[in-house]
Order: C-alpha cells, then sequence, then structure tokens
C-alpha cells in the first residue's frame, strides 16, 4: 500500500507541473495575443491620423493659398517680426496680409509669449495652424486645469488667434466658435482628441499631437511620441520659389535616444547636388512608430542600395505620410 501511495503521489506532482507548465504558456499566448492587438489598434490609429491629418492641410492650402510653415518664430511687434524675422514675417502675412503681431501674440487678444521671440516647430505648428486657439476651462473643485479641444481660427483679419469667446448661459452651440468681434470661426481642419494633446514645454501655449502610441509612452515631455511635420520653405526671403525643407524644424521632438525626426530625401531622383527631396512641394508627416523612436535615417525608400533606413532599424519601423506601411517595409 505505501509503494502504490508513493507512486501517485509522484504522478500527481507531475500533472501538477504539466497543468502550470500548460498555463504558463497558454498565459503568455494571451499576452502577446493582447499586446499584438493593442499594437495593431495603435498603428491603426496613426495611419488614420496621418490620412486625416494629410487630408487637413490640403484643406488649408486650398483655403489660404500654402500650407502651414513647419516652423516660425514670433514676438508680439509689427515693427520686429518684419526687421528680425523676415521670412516668418513674410510665411504669415501669405497666409493673413493684414495680421497685427501685437495683438495676435499679445498676453491678452491672442496667444501669450510673454513679449520674447518665440520658436514654433513643425509640431506645434500642425496644432497651432490646423486647430487654432485653446483656451483653459476652470477646474472644477479639488482638480486640476483643463484645456479645451482647440477652437479654431479667427475671421478677424488682424489676429486669426484671437480669444473664443465663453458665455456664461448655454446659448447655441454654434457661438462657441465665435471670436470677441461676433464672427463666426473657422472650425478646425482636423479632428485634435483632447487626450492626445500636451505641451512639450510647459512655459509656452503651444501643443503638440500624441500618435497612437502616446499613451504608452512614460517619458519626459519632450519625448513623448508626437507627429513631426516639415513643409518646404524659401530659405531665402528674396528667392520665394526656392523652395527647400529644413532638418531642424522638429529638432526638439528628440526620442529617449537623443534623435530627432528629419525630413526624407528620396534616392530614386539624384540631381546634380544629391538627391530630391520627398514631397518637394507638399508636406512630410512622420511617427515613430511602435518602438518611439526616430532612427537616424534620411533616405528613402529602402529598397533602394543607397538608402540609409537598413542600417538604421529604429527608422524602419516609422509610419509616414508618402510610405505605404513602414518605412522600412
Amino acid at each position: 500500500m505505501a509503494s502504490r501511495s508513493r507512486v501517485r503521489a509522484a504522478f500527481t506532482t507531475i500533472e501538477l507541473m504539466v497543468v502550470i507548465g500548460i498555463i504558463a504558456i497558454l498565459s503568455s499566448l494571451i499576452f502577446y495575443g493582447i499586446r499584438n492587438v493593442g499594437g495593431k489598434q495603435f498603428a491603426t490609429t496613426t495611419n488614420s491620423d496621418l490620412e486625416g491629418l494629410a487630408e487637413a492641410l490640403e484643406k488649408f492650402k486650398t483655403k489660404f493659398g500654402v500650407y502651414p510653415p513647419s516652423k516660425v518664430t514670433v514676438i508680439n511687434s509689427n515693427s520686429l517680426m518684419q526687421k528680425n524675422y523676415p521670412d516668418s514675417y513674410v510665411v504669415f502675412t501669405r497666409i493673413w496680409p493684414n495680421i497685427d503681431f501685437s495683438e495676435a501674440f499679445d498676453d491678452n487678444m491672442g496667444i501669450p509669449i510673454g513679449g520674447q521671440p518665440t520658436i514654433i516647430q513643425g509640431d506645434q505648428c500642425l496644432v497651432l495652424f490646423l486647430g487654432g486657439w485653446h483656451y483653459m476651462k476652470p477646474p472644477p473643485p479639488k482638480a486640476q486645469n483643463e484645456w479645451s479641444p482647440p477652437q479654431g481660427l479667427a475671421t478677424y483679419p488682424k489676429n486669426p488667434f484671437a480669444r473664443v469667446v465663453i458665455p456664461n448661459a448655454t446659448p447655441p452651440a454654434k457661438n462657441i466658435y465665435a471670436n470677441k468681434f461676433g464672427q463666426e470661426r473657422i472650425r478646425p481642419f482636423f479632428d485634435f482628441k483632447n487626450e492626445r494633446l500636451y505641451q512639450r514645454d510647459p512655459t509656452k501655449f503651444f501643443f503638440s499631437y500624441g500618435d497612437g502610441w502616446f499613451k504608452q509612452a512614460s517619458r519626459g515631455a519632450e519625448q513623448y511620441p508626437c507627429y513631426a511635420y516639415f513643409s518646404p520653405r524659401a530659405a531665402d526671403v528674396n528667392r520665394p520659389r526656392e523652395l527647400n525643407y529644413q532638418t531642424g524644424d522638429c529638432s526638439l521632438v528628440k526620442d529617449d535616444q537623443g534623435n530627432a525626426p528629419q525630413p526624407y530625401l528620396d534616392v530614386t531622383k539624384p540631381t546634380k547636388s544629391g538627391f530630391q527631396w520627398v514631397n518637394p512641394n507638399s508636406f512630410q508627416l512622420m511617427s515613430s512608430g511602435p518602438d518611439m523612436r526616430w532612427g537616424g535615417a534620411t533616405k528613402w525608400p529602402p529598397n533602394n542600395g543607397k538608402s540609409d533606413i537598413p542600417s538604421n532599424p529604429a527608422s524602419g519601423d516609422n509610419l509616414t505620410n508618402f510610405s505605404n506601411g513602414p518605412l522600412g517595409g
């Protein structure tokens, strides 16, 4: 009897080990399955955003004749804008010929910049020009301040960033978009989700827009995965037709490796000085992809021997508006 008991006990232990092993395998499969489904969802969100943002940029051009810039410097003085920042002055006055910088970037009437020259980079230009002005909602009891979604652009010729009138009563919804001059606003060109808008620099009233992996990041605000935006511009205000991308337009949108996105060259289109830019007359939109890293590649597509994407694997999963799927294929 004792011998049979020992055999049965040993057999039961083996059974338990098998069951535990099966449970571990199933748990692992379930975990990676959920993770894979989540990854696909984040990619789907990002691809949908890229498509929607590209469409919004085209609508902006249809409305104003040009694409939004991907880097400008502003100060609340017309004379200083024209004297010290002529390139940015030309960019703004092409879109809004009658803009008054002393009002548009005034602390009380427009976007507050504290009277100091302020650089707005590509990721921030994307939200500012497509979304317009924000306001801070009064916090409910025991809650933090909350920013509104973008409120669109004012139709007032001198100040496209005029503040929104928020009545105390509950008038028709369209009045929310009426600026302080009683005119209708231009609605945002893109439906920015408030939970993915964030200030890369909390001291500035400019926002970046997180991609599909934004909620998965646990980094400093300057390293959250957001969309990078590049639009070619004239390097010399006196030669407005000579458009080129500028590599530093999103230089502060860095990943945890210290890399920032850069516009891509098309290695299938050589020129006398190198290669033609991808989308030379429109724009480039980018997401750092599931690894939330930009890598260091600048030459596309990857199936060409002159591309540097294969030697920069972190760039291979980046998503853009010009590649069919990840940059690495």
